[in-house]
């Protein structure tokens, strides 16, 4: 590594402005002249007195720095410090050969590049590399690799370490930094294949054997007390096992213990929303999927063990459209507004949406009113009834490995007008034959069961309400014949979209197309009858969210007569 002096007498004004800001930089230039600074260079770095009493001590790079004034960051005085010691002759020359002054970026490994910036920000760094992100580089006596998605600046130093690099962003965990790192091996024609995330335990953790050891007994002690008599820490007792099973690959139990701390807080608050079955239920399939794994049962190891959800990590610039947007309320406690996007270089449908605790159907139906309308986020200020009908350029997105994106504040976008995508052009998420449904599952199976899908109408029946289940039905058709049924279950938050149904029915209206919500449950995975929810309407290239927008007048609504009556009785 080149000694401070040497590396002061490389680096420029962009360098220093990358490790403060450029508003920064030019005051202690404009300072420097009456600041009577003296220097002197020791053997591990550089100390700094100025005739106000200040005292600045810098290591062995211009990061390692302490100064005695009142600013908990980089201030005047280390800048003035390492630009007086600029003006101090280096003790040699420059190395002038990128290939070997910078061979220890090059040269990275996965373990000294996590070690430097955090497993996350590699794992996020090779996904986004992988995506099609792209870099632009200057290897001059300092190397700056420019992110073109991010638009930041990440600076390496010769001869240094990867530690050592600053980037424009100036965020404390800064993300760029591993990206910069792998375009830069890439760019020197090495190979990314050993930085790919791997789908393993994470060192450190106990082993499974002992994990599910220890929820064997945590079940056997929750069974035997009884739900009355549990202690006020076992919710929090639960997410800590869900932490176990992470580090022990256990996807699956880690899923079920957050389940059981939420369903645990709802039971202590003595909501309406706590589930008991369904809680106790849980814990008895997991004690099940215990014993399968202390057998050792191969079929079942691979169901118990499950697949991780990944965190979401940066994509590169993104072009989206909107699919429409639907309103929701669990039993767990919380509600939202789901919206859907058509990403053209994913070809596929990505999910985005905000969600809040509601725990009852009237408290979720003011909640829902205004998350339609309040800024979404992505910097533009829109609400989700809007941005699911435009077409969208995204910066910095962040998207899952379940394809939804982030409202990350790092994440910026504009609005490119209305959707402005034809139902043509839409091709890879579009069903014109009905009887092709279980297809959409088969082909890509994953946890949630859920598909999103634009359907071609080419004629539409007339509703029905079914009275028992609560549920308006309603039948569209494709050019072949074959239908399938749209059902809205009745309530609150669903009364705009089922009168919007009548609507359609009672006037003799097919839609062009509808965007549908599939859902598969376990109880129908044999059959492969999928629910079918509507969440907006196509006529023409217009969209309209069925959630939200009263397609009828009052006055229609009026016509509706017995029929509203039944539903209002509810």
């Amino acid at each position: 590594m080149l000694s401070l002096k040497d590396q002061l007498k490389i680096i420029d004004e962009n360098y220093l402005t990358g490790l403060a800001n450029k508003g920064l930089v030019k005051r202690a230039q404009k300072e420097l002249p009456e600041s009577g600074i003296k220097i002197e260079f020791t053997e591990s770095g550089m100390v700094a007195a100025f005739l106000d009493g200040t005292a600045v001590k810098i290591g062995e790079s211009p990061q390692k720095f302490e100064c005695s004034c009142p600013s908990r960051s980089i201030c005047k005085h280390v800048l003035m410090a390492l630009l007086k010691g600029k003006e101090i002759p280096a003790e040699k020359e420059t190395p002038s050969d990128p290939e070997k002054a910078f061979a220890y970026v090059a040269a990275a490994t996965p373990e000294t590049l996590a070690k430097a910036c955090g497993r996350s920000a590699v794992a996020g760094a090779f996904s986004k590399i992988d995506a099609g992100a792209g870099a632009e580089f200057d290897e001059g006596e300092i190397l700056s690799i420019r992110l073109a998605d991010s638009a930041v600046t990440v600076q390496f130093l010769p001869n240094s370490d990867l530690s050592e690099a600053i980037c424009s962003c100036k965020r404390k965990n800064c993300p760029h930094k591993a990206e910069a790192v792998l375009h830069y091996i890439k760019f020197k024609g090495g190979s990314l294949a050993a930085f790919e995330p791997p789908e393993e335990r994470e060192k450190g953790f106990e082993p499974p054997e002992l994990v599910i050891k220890h929820v064997k007994s945590f079940i056997e002690e929750i069974f035997s007390i009884g739900l009355t008599s549990l202690p006020s820490n076992c919710g929090e007792r639960c997410g800590q096992f869900a932490t176990l099973c992470h580090g022990a690959g256990l996807a699956a139990f880690e899923r079920f213990f957050l389940t059981a701390e939420s369903e645990l807080e709802l039971f202590a608050k003595k909501s309406a929303a706590f589930q008991k079955n369904r809680l106790l239920s849980g814990f008895a399939q997991i004690y099940e999927g215990c014993n399968a794994f202390e057998n050792q049962n191969g079929a079942a190891l691979a169901e118990i063990k499950g697949k991780f959800r990944q965190s979401y990590r940066e994509m590169p610039r993104m072009h989206v459209w909107g699919l429409g947007a639907f309103p929701w309320h669990s039993k767990s406690g919380y509600c939202g507004v789901t919206s859907l996007f058509y990403c053209q270089e994913l070809e596929r449908i990505l999910t985005f949406g905000p969600a809040r605790p509601a725990e009852s159907e009237s408290e979720a139906q003011k909640t829902i009113a205004q998350l339609w309308k309040i800024p979404a986020g992505w910097g533009i200020p829109a609400g989700i009834d809007s941005l699911a009908k435009s077409g969208l350029e995204l910066s910095g997105a962040k998207i899952s490995e379940g394809w939804r994106l982030s409202a990350s504040e790092s994440t910026l976008g504009t609005i490119k007008g209305a959707s402005g995508l034809g139902l043509d052009e839409i091709q890879p998420v579009f069903l014109r034959d009905f009887s092709k449904i279980s297809d959409l599952f088969s082909l890509e199976p994953d946890d949630t069961q859920t598909r999103y899908i634009i359907a071609r109408v080419k004629r539409m029946e007339s509703g029905e309400f079914d009275k028992i289940s609560q549920t308006y039905i309603s039948r569209i058709f494709d050019e072949l014949g074959n239908s399938l049924a749209l059902k809205i279950k009745y309530s609150k938050i669903n009364e705009t979209a089922v009168l919007n149904l009548e609507y359609f029915a009672r006037n003799k209206i097919t839609p062009d197309a509808f965007t549908l919500s599939l859902a598969l449950s376990q109880e129908n995975m044999e059959t492969m009858e999928a629910a079918v929810f509507p969440v907006a309407v196509w006529t023409g290239d217009k969209l309209q969210n069925l959630g939200a927008e009263a397609l009828y007048s009052q006055k229609e609504k009026g016509g509706f007569s017995k029929f509203f009556k039944e539903l209002t009785k509810l």
